[in-house]
C-alpha cells in the first residue's frame, strides 16, 4: 500500500509561490504608480491585476496534489485530502 505521486513536483510551487509574486509586484507597482500620483496608471494596474488576477486563480490556485495506491485515489488542496 505504497502511495505513488501522479502530480508534477512543479504543483507546490505554481500554486503557492507564482501567485504570491505575481500579487505582490503587481500590488507595489500600484503603490508605487499612487505616491507618484499616476492615478491613470495605477487605475489601469488595478485593471490588469483583476483581469490576470482571475486568469492565476483559474490557471494556478486551484491545482491539486494527487496520488494512488492500490486501492484508492487521493486528492488534496495542500489543507483537505
Amino acid at each position: 500500500m505504497k502511495k505513488t505521486q501522479i502530480s508534477s513536483n512543479a504543483t507546490i510551487f505554481l500554486k503557492f509561490i507564482v501567485p504570491s509574486i505575481f500579487y505582490l509586484a503587481f500590488t507595489f507597482a500600484i503603490a508605487g504608480l499612487i505616491t507618484e500620483g499616476k492615478y491613470a496608471g495605477a487605475l489601469s494596474a488595478s485593471f490588469v491585476l483583476v483581469i490576470f488576477g482571475l486568469f492565476i486563480y483559474m490557471a494556478f490556485v486551484r491545482l491539486k496534489h494527487v496520488s494512488i495506491d492500490d486501492e484508492y485515489v487521493f486528492i488534496s488542496n495542500y489543507f483537505k485530502t
